[in-house]
């Protein structure tokens, strides 16, 4: 029988993207300020935007995730297609209905998307590599080794 696989680190995942959605805050309202006067808070609203939309996401992939590395990488697809139309309609209620300023907020949306996917992507490998590591070539009977007695 084999062991099952440790839990998915959900706030292990969730504390990385709040650090690094904190340090892209931390950094947008004083690039949104130099170019666009006053517009700092739009850009650091829409960084809270894609983070929040980042932490929902998530926990489709977290309750899979110790099912195998397939219903991981379906439930991890199937967030990206809802995120991509989230983030998209946040971006044109943030303008349209809100008047948020569309240069800092979309750019913000944007690029803390990519980076808190990255963010997500790479703590997801590390989890998968970890629960199922790839087997032994060199054990089975496929590949002329011999399993161990």
């Amino acid at each position: 029988a084999t062991a099952k696989p440790s839990p998915f680190p959900t706030a292990a995942t969730l504390a990385l993207l709040t650090a690094a959605a904190a340090a892209l805050a931390a950094a947008a309202w004083p690039l949104a300020e130099r170019h666009q006067p006053a517009t700092g808070p739009d850009a650091v609203f829409g960084v809270g935007a894609v983070w929040l939309i980042s932490v929902l996401a998530l926990w489709p992939v977290a309750r899979m995730a110790p099912r195998g590395p397939l219903p991981a990488a379906q439930s991890f697809m199937l967030s990206l297609a809802v995120r991509l139309l989230v983030t998209l309609s946040a971006g044109l209620i943030g303008t349209l209905v809100f008047g948020l300023a569309p240069r800092p907020f979309l750019l913000a949306l944007a690029s803390v998307y990519l980076v808190l996917l990255a963010v997500e992507a790479g703590a997801i490998s590390r989890y998968l590599n970890r629960a199922y590591p790839a087997p032994n070539p060199a054990a089975t009977p496929e590949t002329g080794g011999s399993a161990p007695h």
